[in-house]
């Protein structure tokens, strides 16, 4: 399996425009509340690649070798970050401003930088992937090289429990009066503590590769029955009165590994156009807050009021204005004057 995979660069860009929905799709709609679950996907998706890709490099038996491929990565990754902080800058301003003013108290100054230094980027939000990636992959590596795989293991069926009882059966959670006075206890199922267990997998999938390819029909049919099977977990925990939120749920890593088999097993299909699909995913992913609120703030001058709040009508705007950003970007990084944009992505 190489970087080289058409299909797989078609997926990232769908998971890319299911993130989006995951964020727009109406929830009071029934079509909407069952389309977020089923874009669920998209984060673990993301998060299973990139442990793969990684972990595939490494030996763990050329110590040097690998803890250069380990920090030339950590390094790539958090350049995509700075870089795209910079670009957030006009839509935290005021906060920024705030902390620079000494308008915040001490617990507001100490919140403040723990959100840019977590990704937790006030206003943004969607940025928190790459902290919690970079911080993934360096406990992984760390943990494997000096207590091995069963540790490792543990540890990602303990992170992938933190992650299902604090959202899809996480009510409990969120009910403990006193969790609320801690920092950011409300990002703890989207954070690297419930999200590390995607990337282990993508470890395991890395480190154990099947002798024989797995049938596509049965791949695709498992895609659509646990993905249903998903959705029903769902409304039975919104039965229940446990559910919070579907952030993870227990069919989800299933769901989410059999779609990177999937693109691993037809990597010899070409589709053209690939190369944008992948760029544009990771700035459809980073871009949709900003674009979203640009969005909405100019429905509102121009009084659209179907404009100024989620449903179809602006997914469907947000994920063209998205793509027609991302090709802007994509064809200015090609320019020498430009290059430095070549960061976003």
């Amino acid at each position: 399996m190489t970087k080289n995979n058409d299909v797989l660069d078609a997926f990232k860009f769908i998971a890319a425009l299911s993130v989006v929905g995951i964020h727009t799709f109406p929830s009071k709609s029934i079509l909407g509340s069952d389309l977020k679950i089923l874009a669920r996907f998209s984060v673990p998706f993301f998060f299973i690649v990139s442990g793969y890709f990684l972990f595939k490099k490494i030996s763990f038996r050329e110590k040097e070798k690998d803890k250069k491929i380990l920090f030339n990565y950590i390094k790539r990754i958090l350049k995509v970050y700075l870089s795209w902080l910079i670009f957030y800058i006009p839509f935290f301003i005021v906060s920024i401003m705030n902390f620079v003013k000494g308008e915040m108290d001490l617990r507001g100054k100490i919140s403040f930088i723990l959100s840019i230094l977590l990704g937790y980027v006030p206003r943004i939000g969607v940025s928190w992937y790459l902290i919690a990636l970079v911080m993934s992959v360096f406990i992984i590596y760390y943990i494997r090289s000096y207590f091995g795989e069963k540790v490792l293991l543990t540890i990602g069926i303990v992170s992938f429990l933190i992650g299902v009882f604090t959202s899809t059966y996480g009510k409990w959670y969120f009910d403990i009066e006193w969790i609320k006075q801690v920092p950011f206890y409300g990002s703890i199922s989207f954070s690297m503590i419930s999200t590390i267990c995607y990337v282990i997998i993508g470890y395991f999938l890395a480190n154990y590769v099947f002798e024989k390819p797995l049938n596509n029909l049965f791949l695709v049919l498992g895609i659509v029955i646990f993905s249903y099977v998903g959705l029903k977990e769902v409304k039975f925990a919104q039965q229940l009165g446990v559910f919070y939120d579907a952030q993870n749920y227990f069919t989800l890593p299933i769901v989410a590994v059999l779609v990177v088999i999937l693109s691993f097993n037809l990597e010899n299909i070409r589709i053209p156009g690939s190369d944008f699909l992948r760029k544009s995913s990771i700035i459809i992913y980073l871009a949709q807050n900003p674009i979203k609120y640009l969005l909405f703030y100019a429905a509102s001058q121009l009084g659209i009021q179907k404009l100024t709040y989620d449903n179809f009508k602006t997914y469907i705007v947000q994920v063209f204005l998205l793509i027609v950003f991302s090709y802007i970007i994509i064809k200015l990084s090609e320019l020498r004057q430009f290059y430095w944009l070549k960061n976003l992505y």
